[in-house]
Protein backbone atom coordinates (compact mmCIF):
# COMPACT_ATOMS: atom_id res chain seq x y z
CA UNK A 1 0.00 0.00 0.00
CA UNK A 2 1.29 3.14 -0.91
CA UNK A 3 0.64 6.36 1.20
CA UNK A 4 1.34 10.08 0.60
CA UNK A 5 4.95 11.56 1.27
CA UNK A 6 3.26 13.26 4.19
CA UNK A 7 1.81 10.15 5.52
CA UNK A 8 5.33 8.59 5.13
CA UNK A 9 6.95 11.59 6.85
CA UNK A 10 5.05 11.50 9.85
CA UNK A 11 5.40 7.42 9.74
CA UNK A 12 9.32 7.79 9.62
CA UNK A 13 9.33 10.73 12.03
CA UNK A 14 7.08 8.27 14.81
CA UNK A 15 9.25 4.94 14.52
CA UNK A 16 12.33 7.58 14.88
CA UNK A 17 10.55 8.55 18.43
CA UNK A 18 9.65 5.20 18.96
CA UNK A 19 13.49 3.82 18.52
CA UNK A 20 14.91 7.22 20.70
CA UNK A 21 12.78 5.94 23.88
CA UNK A 22 14.69 2.63 23.79
CA UNK A 23 17.67 4.65 24.11
CA UNK A 24 19.12 3.98 20.44
CA UNK A 25 19.43 7.59 19.93
CA UNK A 26 21.90 7.03 16.75
CA UNK A 27 19.39 5.27 14.94
CA UNK A 28 16.53 7.46 16.01
CA UNK A 29 18.77 10.59 14.55
CA UNK A 30 19.68 8.91 11.23
CA UNK A 31 15.62 8.45 11.02
CA UNK A 32 14.52 11.43 11.95
CA UNK A 33 16.87 13.11 9.05
CA UNK A 34 14.79 11.19 6.59
CA UNK A 35 11.43 12.32 7.99
CA UNK A 36 12.73 15.93 7.60
CA UNK A 37 14.25 14.88 3.81
CA UNK A 38 10.55 13.62 2.61
CA UNK A 39 8.88 16.68 4.72
CA UNK A 40 10.82 19.03 2.97
CA UNK A 41 8.89 20.98 -0.01
CA UNK A 42 5.46 20.45 1.24
CA UNK A 43 3.91 23.76 2.67
CA UNK A 44 1.17 21.73 4.26
CA UNK A 45 3.47 19.93 6.75
CA UNK A 46 5.85 22.81 8.30
CA UNK A 47 4.09 22.20 11.73
CA UNK A 48 5.05 18.67 11.47
CA UNK A 49 8.59 19.53 10.26
CA UNK A 50 8.80 21.89 12.65
CA UNK A 51 8.08 19.15 15.37
CA UNK A 52 10.46 16.43 13.71
CA UNK A 53 13.31 19.11 13.85
CA UNK A 54 12.83 19.82 17.76
CA UNK A 55 12.88 16.35 17.98
CA UNK A 56 15.61 15.35 16.20
CA UNK A 57 17.41 18.57 18.12
CA UNK A 58 16.61 16.92 21.60
CA UNK A 59 17.92 13.50 20.23
CA UNK A 60 21.23 15.13 19.34
CA UNK A 61 21.25 17.23 22.80
CA UNK A 62 20.68 13.90 24.64
CA UNK A 63 24.21 12.80 23.06
CA UNK A 64 26.07 15.97 24.58
CA UNK A 65 26.23 17.42 21.15
CA UNK A 66 25.03 20.88 22.26
CA UNK A 67 26.17 22.94 19.12
CA UNK A 68 24.47 20.83 16.64
CA UNK A 69 21.63 20.29 18.50
CA UNK A 70 21.28 24.86 18.71
CA UNK A 71 21.42 24.84 15.45
CA UNK A 72 18.37 22.75 14.88
CA UNK A 73 16.50 24.20 17.99
CA UNK A 74 17.13 27.83 15.77
CA UNK A 75 15.91 26.33 12.77
CA UNK A 76 12.45 25.12 14.38
CA UNK A 77 12.31 28.49 15.79
CA UNK A 78 12.28 29.96 12.29
CA UNK A 79 9.66 27.29 10.54
CA UNK A 80 7.20 28.28 13.98
CA UNK A 81 7.27 31.76 13.03
CA UNK A 82 4.19 33.21 11.30
CA UNK A 83 3.02 30.15 12.40
CA UNK A 84 -0.73 30.13 13.58
CA UNK A 85 -1.32 28.27 16.92
CA UNK A 86 2.21 27.91 17.76
CA UNK A 87 3.24 29.89 20.88
CA UNK A 88 3.29 27.16 23.01
CA UNK A 89 5.55 25.09 20.52
CA UNK A 90 7.86 27.99 20.15
CA UNK A 91 8.17 28.73 24.08
CA UNK A 92 8.83 25.09 24.36
CA UNK A 93 11.42 25.15 22.20
CA UNK A 94 12.58 28.73 23.06
CA UNK A 95 13.63 26.67 26.80
CA UNK A 96 15.22 23.86 25.21
CA UNK A 97 17.33 26.19 23.28
CA UNK A 98 18.05 28.62 26.22
CA UNK A 99 19.02 25.18 27.95
CA UNK A 100 21.74 24.04 25.19
CA UNK A 101 23.21 27.29 24.90
CA UNK A 102 23.52 26.87 28.90
CA UNK A 103 25.22 24.09 28.34
CA UNK A 104 27.96 25.16 26.19
CA UNK A 105 28.55 27.61 29.11
CA UNK A 106 26.77 30.87 27.26
CA UNK A 107 25.26 31.57 30.35
CA UNK A 108 24.63 35.54 28.89
CA UNK A 109 22.82 34.72 25.68
CA UNK A 110 21.02 31.67 27.67
CA UNK A 111 19.64 34.21 29.99
CA UNK A 112 17.77 36.12 27.01
CA UNK A 113 16.20 32.77 25.83
CA UNK A 114 14.90 31.76 28.79
CA UNK A 115 13.63 35.23 29.70
CA UNK A 116 11.86 35.01 26.20
CA UNK A 117 10.46 31.49 27.17
CA UNK A 118 9.00 33.26 29.99
CA UNK A 119 7.14 35.76 27.66
CA UNK A 120 5.54 33.22 25.24
CA UNK A 121 4.51 30.80 28.22
CA UNK A 122 2.93 34.13 29.90
CA UNK A 123 -0.32 33.19 27.14
CA UNK A 124 -0.06 29.78 27.40
CA UNK A 125 -3.23 28.14 28.85
CA UNK A 126 -1.98 24.81 30.94
CA UNK A 127 2.04 26.01 30.88
CA UNK A 128 2.31 26.65 34.98
CA UNK A 129 4.81 23.23 35.13
CA UNK A 130 6.67 24.90 32.28
CA UNK A 131 7.19 28.06 33.47
CA UNK A 132 8.37 26.50 36.63
CA UNK A 133 11.15 24.72 34.99
CA UNK A 134 12.36 27.64 32.83
CA UNK A 135 12.45 30.12 36.21
CA UNK A 136 14.42 27.33 37.86
CA UNK A 137 16.52 27.25 34.17
CA UNK A 138 16.81 31.24 34.97
CA UNK A 139 17.85 31.18 38.48
CA UNK A 140 20.52 28.86 37.81
CA UNK A 141 21.67 30.70 34.48
CA UNK A 142 21.83 33.94 36.41
CA UNK A 143 23.65 32.49 39.77
CA UNK A 144 26.27 30.78 37.42
CA UNK A 145 27.00 34.45 36.54
CA UNK A 146 27.01 35.37 39.71
CA UNK A 147 23.99 38.28 38.59
CA UNK A 148 22.10 36.55 41.92
CA UNK A 149 22.04 37.01 46.09
CA UNK A 150 21.35 33.89 47.79
CA UNK A 151 18.22 35.65 48.98
CA UNK A 152 16.91 36.53 45.28
CA UNK A 153 17.59 33.04 44.49
CA UNK A 154 15.75 31.28 46.52
CA UNK A 155 13.01 33.53 45.51
CA UNK A 156 13.16 31.98 42.28
CA UNK A 157 13.42 28.24 43.66
CA UNK A 158 10.86 29.09 45.95
CA UNK A 159 8.62 29.58 42.98
CA UNK A 160 9.15 26.49 41.10
CA UNK A 161 8.70 24.33 44.42
CA UNK A 162 5.54 25.81 45.52
CA UNK A 163 4.37 24.58 41.76
CA UNK A 164 5.75 20.92 41.20
CA UNK A 165 4.24 20.66 44.84
CA UNK A 166 1.08 21.76 43.77
CA UNK A 167 0.67 19.69 41.06
CA UNK A 168 1.99 16.84 42.60
CA UNK A 169 4.77 16.43 39.87
CA UNK A 170 6.64 14.20 42.47
CA UNK A 171 9.37 13.41 39.36
CA UNK A 172 10.07 16.77 38.78
CA UNK A 173 10.55 17.95 42.06
CA UNK A 174 13.14 15.62 43.05
CA UNK A 175 14.99 16.89 39.43
CA UNK A 176 14.44 20.35 41.10
CA UNK A 177 15.76 18.72 44.81
CA UNK A 178 18.84 17.66 42.97
CA UNK A 179 19.03 21.28 40.72
CA UNK A 180 18.64 23.00 44.19
CA UNK A 181 21.56 20.86 45.92
CA UNK A 182 24.22 21.36 43.29
CA UNK A 183 23.26 25.43 43.48
CA UNK A 184 23.66 25.14 46.96
CA UNK A 185 26.85 23.19 47.22
CA UNK A 186 28.28 25.64 44.63
CA UNK A 187 27.34 28.63 47.50
CA UNK A 188 29.50 26.75 50.05
CA UNK A 189 32.30 26.42 48.33
CA UNK A 190 32.44 30.40 48.77
CA UNK A 191 32.24 30.14 52.40
CA UNK A 192 35.48 30.04 54.98
CA UNK A 193 33.85 29.41 57.89
CA UNK A 194 33.28 26.12 59.19
CA UNK A 195 30.05 25.75 60.99
CA UNK A 196 28.36 27.54 58.36
CA UNK A 197 29.43 25.34 55.21
CA UNK A 198 28.88 22.06 56.85
CA UNK A 199 25.65 23.47 57.77
CA UNK A 200 25.19 24.31 53.56
CA UNK A 201 26.18 20.87 52.75
CA UNK A 202 24.11 19.26 54.95
CA UNK A 203 21.15 21.13 53.67
CA UNK A 204 22.42 20.22 50.04
CA UNK A 205 22.53 16.94 51.47
CA UNK A 206 18.99 16.73 52.51
CA UNK A 207 17.61 17.22 48.79
CA UNK A 208 20.12 15.59 46.97
CA UNK A 209 19.95 12.35 48.99
CA UNK A 210 16.11 11.84 48.54
CA UNK A 211 16.55 12.94 45.13
CA UNK A 212 19.19 10.25 44.14
CA UNK A 213 17.46 7.40 46.07
CA UNK A 214 14.45 8.15 43.56
CA UNK A 215 16.27 7.62 40.36
CA UNK A 216 17.51 4.33 41.43
CA UNK A 217 14.30 3.20 42.03
CA UNK A 218 12.64 4.52 38.97
CA UNK A 219 15.49 2.82 36.71
CA UNK A 220 13.67 -0.58 37.86
CA UNK A 221 10.22 0.90 36.13
CA UNK A 222 11.44 0.69 32.72
CA UNK A 223 10.33 -2.30 30.69
CA UNK A 224 13.82 -2.68 28.58
CA UNK A 225 16.86 -2.80 29.38
CA UNK A 226 18.35 -0.25 26.88
CA UNK A 227 15.67 2.16 28.94
CA UNK A 228 16.90 1.52 31.82
CA UNK A 229 20.58 1.95 31.05
CA UNK A 230 19.60 5.49 29.41
CA UNK A 231 18.48 6.46 32.55
CA UNK A 232 20.97 5.01 34.94
CA UNK A 233 23.17 6.89 32.97
CA UNK A 234 21.06 10.55 31.89
CA UNK A 235 19.97 10.58 35.46
CA UNK A 236 20.70 8.18 38.23
CA UNK A 237 24.60 7.90 37.95
CA UNK A 238 24.52 12.01 38.40
CA UNK A 239 22.39 11.93 41.42
CA UNK A 240 24.27 9.61 43.20
CA UNK A 241 27.27 11.10 42.27
CA UNK A 242 26.25 14.31 43.99
CA UNK A 243 24.52 12.53 46.96
CA UNK A 244 28.16 11.05 47.52
CA UNK A 245 30.12 14.00 47.06
CA UNK A 246 27.58 15.50 49.17
CA UNK A 247 28.02 12.89 52.12
CA UNK A 248 31.92 12.76 51.74
CA UNK A 249 32.04 16.09 52.16
CA UNK A 250 29.72 16.11 55.43
CA UNK A 251 31.64 13.38 56.74
CA UNK A 252 28.66 11.05 56.73
CA UNK A 253 30.58 7.33 56.41
CA UNK A 254 27.28 5.22 57.15
CA UNK A 255 25.07 7.18 54.41
CA UNK A 256 28.40 6.93 52.10
CA UNK A 257 28.19 2.75 52.71
CA UNK A 258 24.67 2.72 52.21
CA UNK A 259 24.75 4.74 48.72
CA UNK A 260 27.41 2.14 47.78
CA UNK A 261 25.61 -0.92 48.72
CA UNK A 262 22.01 0.74 46.83
CA UNK A 263 24.23 1.67 43.60
CA UNK A 264 25.66 -1.55 43.79
CA UNK A 265 22.70 -4.00 43.77
CA UNK A 266 20.13 -4.62 41.42
CA UNK A 267 16.35 -4.79 42.17
CA UNK A 268 12.83 -4.71 40.87
CA UNK A 269 9.19 -2.97 41.53
CA UNK A 270 6.12 -4.75 41.02
CA UNK A 271 3.66 -2.02 41.46
CA UNK A 272 -0.09 -2.94 39.15
CA UNK A 273 -0.27 -0.15 36.22
CA UNK A 274 -3.52 0.02 37.20
CA UNK A 275 -4.28 0.82 40.92
CA UNK A 276 -0.81 1.62 42.24
CA UNK A 277 0.88 3.73 40.22
CA UNK A 278 4.07 5.56 41.58
CA UNK A 279 3.34 9.66 40.99
CA UNK A 280 5.58 10.89 38.09
CA UNK A 281 6.63 7.58 36.83
CA UNK A 282 8.82 7.70 33.69
CA UNK A 283 6.06 7.57 30.63
CA UNK A 284 6.26 4.77 28.38
CA UNK A 285 5.55 6.73 25.73
CA UNK A 286 8.42 8.23 23.33
CA UNK A 287 10.64 11.61 25.28
CA UNK A 288 10.72 13.16 21.85
CA UNK A 289 10.72 17.28 21.42
CA UNK A 290 9.82 17.93 25.48
CA UNK A 291 13.57 16.45 25.96
CA UNK A 292 15.51 19.46 28.05
CA UNK A 293 18.97 17.75 29.30
CA UNK A 294 18.32 19.25 33.01
CA UNK A 295 20.00 22.48 34.24
CA UNK A 296 23.76 23.50 33.31
CA UNK A 297 25.03 23.18 36.85
CA UNK A 298 29.10 23.08 35.97
CA UNK A 299 31.57 23.05 38.49
CA UNK A 300 34.23 21.57 39.83
CA UNK A 301 33.39 18.41 41.10
CA UNK A 302 29.96 17.94 39.81
CA UNK A 303 28.81 18.78 36.50
CA UNK A 304 25.18 18.55 36.46
CA UNK A 305 21.76 16.50 36.25
CA UNK A 306 21.23 16.06 32.72
CA UNK A 307 17.77 13.84 32.64
CA UNK A 308 15.67 14.36 30.26
CA UNK A 309 13.18 17.40 32.14
CA UNK A 310 10.39 18.72 29.80
CA UNK A 311 6.82 19.40 28.64
CA UNK A 312 6.09 17.10 25.53
CA UNK A 313 5.05 18.76 22.00
CA UNK A 314 3.02 16.04 21.07
CA UNK A 315 0.32 13.92 22.17
CA UNK A 316 0.31 13.57 26.22
CA UNK A 317 1.45 16.75 26.71
CA UNK A 318 0.68 18.77 29.58
CA UNK A 319 -1.09 21.08 27.27
CA UNK A 320 -3.36 18.01 25.77
CA UNK A 321 -4.09 15.81 28.81
CA UNK A 322 -2.95 13.18 31.11
CA UNK A 323 0.23 11.58 30.64
CA UNK A 324 0.32 8.02 29.81
CA UNK A 325 1.11 5.69 32.56
CA UNK A 326 3.87 2.80 31.66
CA UNK A 327 2.58 0.10 29.77
CA UNK A 328 4.61 -2.48 31.41
CA UNK A 329 6.51 -3.10 34.90
CA UNK A 330 8.29 -5.52 35.61
CA UNK A 331 7.58 -8.37 37.91
CA UNK A 332 10.80 -10.13 39.32
CA UNK A 333 11.25 -10.47 42.91
CA UNK A 334 14.32 -11.18 45.11
CA UNK A 335 14.09 -14.47 47.37
CA UNK A 336 12.53 -12.96 50.77
CA UNK A 337 16.06 -13.48 52.43
CA UNK A 338 17.42 -11.06 50.25
CA UNK A 339 15.48 -8.53 50.63
CA UNK A 340 16.61 -4.85 51.73
CA UNK A 341 14.09 -2.12 50.90
CA UNK A 342 15.61 1.14 52.22
CA UNK A 343 14.02 1.18 55.72
CA UNK A 344 16.36 -1.59 56.51
CA UNK A 345 19.23 0.77 56.01
CA UNK A 346 19.97 2.75 58.91
CA UNK A 347 21.17 6.38 57.04
CA UNK A 348 19.57 5.78 53.95
CA UNK A 349 15.89 5.24 55.74
CA UNK A 350 16.90 8.88 57.01
CA UNK A 351 16.54 10.43 53.79
CA UNK A 352 12.89 9.66 52.55
CA UNK A 353 11.50 9.69 49.28
CA UNK A 354 7.67 9.88 48.22
CA UNK A 355 8.26 7.19 46.01
CA UNK A 356 6.38 4.19 47.78
CA UNK A 357 8.86 2.29 49.11
CA UNK A 358 6.78 -1.13 50.67
CA UNK A 359 7.51 -2.15 46.64
CA UNK A 360 10.55 -1.22 46.23
CA UNK A 361 13.49 -4.26 46.95
CA UNK A 362 16.82 -4.89 46.45
CA UNK A 363 19.60 -7.41 46.31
Amino acid sequence: MQGSQEERATCVAGLAACISDQGRRADAEELYYQALTLFEGMESSQAARATCTVNLAACIEQQSRHDEAEKLFRDALTLYEGMEGSQAARALCTMNLATSIQQQSRHYEAENFYRRALTLFEDVEGSEAARARCTTGLASCLDLQGKLSVKSRQKYLDYSRSVFTKLGLTAELHHFNAVEAALIERQARTIKDPQEKKQLLERALALAAPAAFDADVRRYQFDTESKRLTWMESTAAPRIALAFQLAVATGNAALISDLIAIWRTAGTISHDAETHTVPGTPSSSPLQADTLLGIALTNDAYSGDPEPWGPSLTAGSEFSGPKKQPEHQLKRKPSPILLMPHRTRPAASGYTTQTEPTSTHYR
